[in-house]
């Protein structure tokens, strides 16, 4: 069982869902995203937040709500370090003591109506697991960006295999059942992309719900550990997810094909190919001939069959041939 902070009794009844948020130096943020959690028209909830060592006034901005609204319990790691992002949602996932649990991040903002909307979701189907929406964007300013994130997926043949293949589930829209977290236990501590390893879990053993509209608006800024980040860098993180999916396959901690597995670390190197030839035609526009061979041997490495793609090579050709060109005539 999960620990809670308390063990409530008949007069002290748990909140029906627990918001638990992992926060960390964004201080600016704060006051912004705890008034949007604050404004919900579902008013049954707590706020459990963990901060994770930050280095700016986070914390006194926290315990400057948390004395102001009931609502809001505010914690931190025992030694007061930083733990990182999975260890301090962990933590107030322990802490917390709602039927149902969601997430927000500290830098990002709700609409006033996603609790209303998950919970109503979550309470049609008893065997749903996990529910979740698309989200806008904004920078760092607040300012919003086109398009959105999040997928729908539900009525894919295998959820699981399609979000294993892509994780289009984006956290700060995810509410999931206590009763799901008993069963496959918390985020992987030894992950980056511990959320997407979660939810794969969770689709072993529960239905997925999704909501058809933008409940929550993503900040995008130098410090995301996920969307905007170096394609290299999601590159690692996503490949760690999948060689610990296939540890504890052979475990027997979870029962998922192998197969289905590796395909998701296909769908990588076929991205890690992309990234490849993008590097090779960069270089071959700039003549460095010989590095730009070099990136075009890695592109092939990585994914054989998408750098056979016609269009591709014709590209890469076209390129290479004009910094041979450059080369000679420069």
């Amino acid at each position: 069982m999960l620990q809670t902070a308390n063990s409530p009794t008949v007069e002290d009844k748990p909140p029906k869902v627990s918001v638990c948020i992992a926060s960390y130096n964004h201080a600016k943020y704060l006051e912004e995203m705890l008034d949007s959690v604050l404004a919900q028209t579902f008013r049954d909830f707590e706020v459990i937040i963990v901060d994770d060592g930050s280095k700016d006034n986070s914390l006194e901005i926290l315990q400057k709500y948390s004395s102001e609204f009931p609502k809001i319990k505010v914690f931190t790691h025992p030694d007061g370090k930083n733990k990182g992002i999975s260890r301090t949602a962990n933590l107030a996932i322990e802490k917390s003591s709602g039927e149902y649990i969601a997430f927000i991040g500290s830098d990002d903002i709700w609409y006033p109506q996603i609790l209303e909307k998950q919970v109503e979701l979550m309470e049609t189907d008893a065997a749903l697991g996990i529910v979740y929406a698309p989200a806008h964007l904004i920078d760092k300013n607040g300012n919003k960006l086109e398009g959105t994130i999040g997928e729908d997926v539900i009525g894919e043949k295998s959820p699981v295999e399609a979000i294993i293949k892509k994780n289009v589930i984006p956290a700060i829209t995810v509410m999931v059942k206590r009763a799901a977290l008993e069963k496959v236990g918390l985020y992987d501590e030894k992950l980056v992309y511990s959320d997407w390893e979660l939810w794969i879990r969770i689709l072993e053993h529960y239905k997925i719900g999704y909501i058809d509209s933008p409940l929550t608006k993503y900040r995008i800024h130098n410090l995301n550990t996920s969307i905007g980040i170096p394609v290299k860098r999601h590159i690692k993180f996503s490949q760690a997810v999948f060689r610990r999916l296939l540890e504890k396959e052979s475990r027997k901690e979870i029962n998922i094909s192998p197969r289905v597995i590796e395909r998701g670390f296909v769908e990588v190197n076929r991205m890690m190919s992309v990234k490849w030839m993008d590097t090779f035609i960069y270089l071959s526009k700039k003549g460095r001939l010989k590095l730009s061979l070099l990136s075009l041997k890695r592109a092939f490495s990585a994914h054989p069959a998408n750098f056979l793609q016609l269009r591709r090579i014709l590209v890469a050709i076209k390129y290479f041939l004009l910094g041979v060109y450059k080369s000679i005539f420069r």
